[in-house]
């Protein structure tokens, strides 16, 4: 598989105190919101943000209920900020630390809710290297799924759809996925696209369809 670009650096603490692989950024941070301006959802986080959004990320239509997107970083953390009718709301998908790497990538806008408006859709990446001698790695790549609900943000926490281990064991997958409404939560399936040292009964269960919650 290939290598992930990086661009900012992603570890727990408790990552660092074990030098394990880290776990999915899911539920570190509840959503914030809202508020008048980006700048001031920063202001309440404890600073200036620095813009993380990438350069191909696509415009919002006009009439949707997000207004407005950008992805941030805040003392080597990273946020997603959306603008809605009642204003700005944002929440961490991933913090720093030890030299680790995380890139937001593949930012769509697309209506998986089955409803007038459309989702922000995004990946985020990441990439432990424990020595530093691209040797030993982990990497593995996150989709969060955002919509609105009564003029709020709601947000999945993220769903593992690739990972490549070369830590004490060399293993790999990737997977697509899909994506539908199920009442208020989302049901996700995977299909495995590649795989490399992984049995067929760890892939068959990782292919078995789950549910996910929007939530604050």
């Amino acid at each position: 598989m290939r290598r992930l670009a990086l661009a900012l650096v992603l570890a727990p603490a408790a990552v660092l105190a074990n030098a394990d692989p880290p776990s999915p950024p899911a539920r570190e941070d509840r959503i914030e919101g809202p508020f008048a301006t980006l700048e001031a959802y920063c202001a309440m986080r404890g600073g200036t943000c620095e813009d993380a959004t990438p350069d191909e990320a696509p415009a919002v239509s006009q009439g949707q209920a997000i207004r407005a997107y950008r992805f941030v970083s805040l003392d080597d953390t990273v946020h997603v900020a959306v603008q809605t009718a009642a204003g700005w709301y944002g929440r961490a998908v991933g913090s720093a630390g030890n030299g680790d790497g995380a890139t937001i990538e593949t930012v769509k806008l697309a209506d998986v809710a089955r409803d007038p408006d459309a989702e922000l859709l995004f990946d985020l990446s990441t990439y432990h290297d424990p020595c530093a001698c691209a040797d030993l790695y982990h990497s593995q790549t996150y989709t969060f799924v955002c919509t609105i609900e009564d003029g709020a943000l709601r947000c999945t926490d993220a769903i593992e759809h690739s990972e490549s281990m070369h830590l004490v064991d060399i293993w790999s997958y990737a997977s697509t996925l899909s994506l539908t409404r199920r009442g208020k939560n989302l049901r996700v399936a995977r299909t495995i696209t590649e795989s490399d040292g992984m049995r067929r009964s760890a892939l068959r269960r990782m292919a078995a369809p789950f549910t996910v919650t929007f939530h604050r």
